[in-house]
């Protein structure tokens, strides 16, 4: 599921193999700082999340740099909201980031994040990728 969403980020620098790797370096070193979560229906992953606390110049902010579902039903989201919400209180950050793929999953992210009591607003920076000729 990891190497399905890696194709549909289309990442330049992110391949299956560094993603993946991210992800365990979490799962083993992560500690308080960082965390990786997955939901389950039943015992089939539907969706899973990468939050980390950012460090300086960064101040009392946490990141939730990946989310994704494989289906679309909102709970798992929701569910992976709530983690993300519980770790940034952890962290003592009053402040919640996140990327999004695309417009459609911002949309989503934030329509969930309401429910919570998050509001999200979009910031001006702009993501781009550069190669030389």
């Amino acid at each position: 599921m990891i190497q399905d969403f890696c194709g549909k980020i289309k990442v330049p620098s992110i391949s299956y193999g560094t993603l993946y790797a991210y992800f365990c370096n979490t799962v083993q070193f992560g500690g308080d700082r960082a965390e990786f979560w997955v939901a389950l229906n039943g015992k089939e992953p539907v969706a899973f999340a990468h939050w980390y606390a950012k460090g300086l110049p960064h101040s009392g902010i946490v990141s939730c740099d990946f989310i994704h579902s494989w289906n679309r039903m909102a709970e798992p989201i929701s569910m992976l909201i709530d983690k993300y919400l519980e770790f940034g209180v952890k962290n003592n950050a009053p402040l919640y980031e996140g990327d999004a793929i695309n417009e459609v999953i911002f949309r989503v992210f934030r329509k969930a994040a309401f429910k919570k009591g998050l509001n999200l607003t979009k910031t001006e920076l702009v993501n781009f990728v550069g190669r030389k000729r």
